[in-house]
């Protein structure tokens, strides 16, 4: 019988919060496994979460990520790696190239999740696509 990882209440508020909005967010946990996103997150990544479900921060990089100036970034430094690794948060702007093969710009802030005081629990990222900068 496979063993169901114990989420952490903070997660699970988490994707509760990311169910009923219309910001395109996803969240991941201390490991940098993929615990959800919403369908907002997915008009931008290409692929719903349902097709996607269990993926670790590593595979991301199945779609392109890159800076403004066309430089291929490497998981680490995305602003989720940065708030997975670096337990801070971070900004960026930048262009994927989704599941669905379509480019887009976007903006991306991502935020480390603490509980009480220090327990690291994970990351959440908002982002949203803007026009071409």
């Amino acid at each position: 019988m496979a063993q169901v990882r114990q989420r952490n209440v903070a997660l699970i508020l988490a994707r509760e919060l990311a169910v009923n909005v219309t910001t395109p967010m996803w969240m991941w946990d201390e490991s940098g496994m993929l615990v959800y996103y919403n369908e907002p997150a997915a008009a931008i990544i290409g692929r719903p979460f349902d097709d996607v479900e269990t993926m670790h921060l590593d595979e991301i990089g199945q779609f392109r990520a890159e800076d403004l100036d066309g430089n291929q970034m490497s998981v680490p430094d995305l602003p989720s790696g940065v708030a997975l690794r670096d337990r801070r948060p971070a900004q960026q702007i930048l262009r994927i190239t989704g599941y669905d093969g379509v480019k887009r710009t976007i903006s991306v802030t991502a935020i480390p999740l603490f509980v009480r005081g220090d327990q690291f629990v994970g990351a959440m990222a908002v982002f949203w696509e803007m026009d071409d900068v």
